[in-house]
């Protein structure tokens, strides 16, 4: 037996039967682990591009639809009592249309944040898995040091799109959409104090 798991994984096989099978199985491995380091520069380079372009539009995009939801909203409570309930119905929708469009634009943008973010933790479990196979040779080890350099590479580099670096889009900023009345603690955590 040339390589073998230390534990038992179903879905993996228990050994080799050449030394062959296993130089295949890690050259197959380190060709993926350079094509996904690769793939993620790639995608760095892409936010970082869209940052540059459209930084401003998403920027725009928000304020004038955070602002309008404002002004609805202000409209809701400092109206009059005598306007008919068709107004009213405008004006709730209005707030609820474009307070949920604030919402929805950013899911794609926050998705892209959150995968990103969990891309260390994906690579770390794949460090312990190579890490629990045995080899006869130390091809494994330069495997599993590039795998930690791609898991640290993951880590501090992590994918993001924003407004002009007033706005980022990540989970805690859905959250703060929600809270329309809470501009104070959403410009202190936007600042890093809280």
């Amino acid at each position: 037996m040339f390589c073998h798991l230390d534990n038992t994984n179903r879905n993996a096989p228990s050994s080799f039967s050449t030394a062959a099978e296993c130089a295949g199985l890690l050259s197959q491995t380190q060709d993926k682990l350079h094509h996904w380091t690769r793939q993620h520069f790639i995608l760095c380079d892409f936010a970082e591009h869209l940052n540059a372009r459209f930084g401003g539009i998403f920027l725009a995009i928000f304020s004038l639809d955070y602002v309008t939801a404002l002004c609805f909203a202000s409209r809701l409570v400092f109206g009059s009592a005598d306007r008919p309930v068709v107004w009213y119905a405008f004006a709730v929708s209005s707030v609820v249309l474009f307070g949920s469009y604030i919402t929805l634009m950013a899911f794609p943008l926050v998705r892209l944040n959150d995968t990103s973010r969990a891309l260390p933790r994906i690579i770390h479990a794949l460090v312990a898995a190579v890490g629990n196979l045995k080899f006869d040779g130390k091809n494994e080890f330069h495997l599993e040091n590039n795998l930690r350099r791609f898991e640290d590479c993951c880590r501090s580099n992590v994918l993001s799109l924003h407004g002009q670096q007033f706005i980022e889009y990540t989970r805690p900023f859905l959250a703060r959409t929600r809270d329309d009345g809470k501009i104070e603690a959403w410009a202190c955590v936007q600042a890093g104090w809280l």
